[in-house]
């Protein structure tokens, strides 16, 4: 819009961006607090997404997804170091690691 019209100025683009990502915070904060509240009788810990998804499907199907929750990681965690993950210098220790043991692409 910026380009198309001479209307649109990039203040206001990036206003109405800024705006855009707060509601979008807000939203998530108040769906996770939402969810905190409520007692699972399961939860199940899973490595990646695709995982994760299959097993949420499966949980509506069956009507257990008020009653099990699901919680995964998108990341590989059975391989690698995780020590200080919560800090800069365990996360970069981690990229190192996974760079000098396995074979990634570039990109």
């Amino acid at each position: 819009m910026i380009e198309e019209t001479g209307q649109y100025t990039k203040g206001q683009f990036v206003d109405d961006l800024i705006k855009s990502y707060e509601d979008f915070l807000n939203y998530k904060r108040n769906q996770t607090s939402v969810k905190n509240n409520q007692i699972y009788k399961v939860i199940h810990i899973l490595f990646g997404d695709s995982a994760a998804g299959s097993l949420k499907n499966i949980l509506r199907k069956m009507e257990l997804h008020d009653e099990e929750k699901v919680i995964s990681f998108s990341d590989l965690f059975s391989i690698g170091p995780i020590w200080q993950l919560h800090d800069l210098s365990g996360l970069k220790n981690r990229y190192q690691w996974l760079r000098n043991h396995l074979i990634i692409d570039d990109d």
